[in-house]
């Protein structure tokens, strides 16, 4: 499945870039802002269907929210039109 390789190659950049695994079921900012860059990559740039990415999310044993999904990408799509540090960063996991 083409989809799931581009996840799992998404999730991989993100734990490289950031030192952590993203998905660790944790509150903390750190953790949350890596997530948020997971859907935003996988919905916006990667064109992943909000369904197949919850369901490889909760196949990696993370369980999220429809609603907390769409706010996350929501708030990185603002983030993006303001921030180039965090455009560019965006564009590198993207690649």
């Amino acid at each position: 499945m083409l989809r799931k390789a581009t996840f799992e190659r998404v999730l991989d950049k993100v734990h490289l870039e950031f030192g952590f695994d993203p998905l660790t079921p944790s509150k903390k900012r750190k953790y949350t802002d890596a997530r948020a860059l997971i859907y935003y990559v996988c919905r916006r740039k990667k064109r992943i269907r909000l369904d197949d990415l919850l369901l490889m999310l909760d196949e990696k044993g993370y369980k999220t929210s429809r609603a907390n999904v769409i706010r996350q990408v929501d708030k990185i799509h603002h983030l993006v039109r303001e921030d180039l540090m965090m455009k560019n960063l965006i564009n590198e996991i993207a690649e």
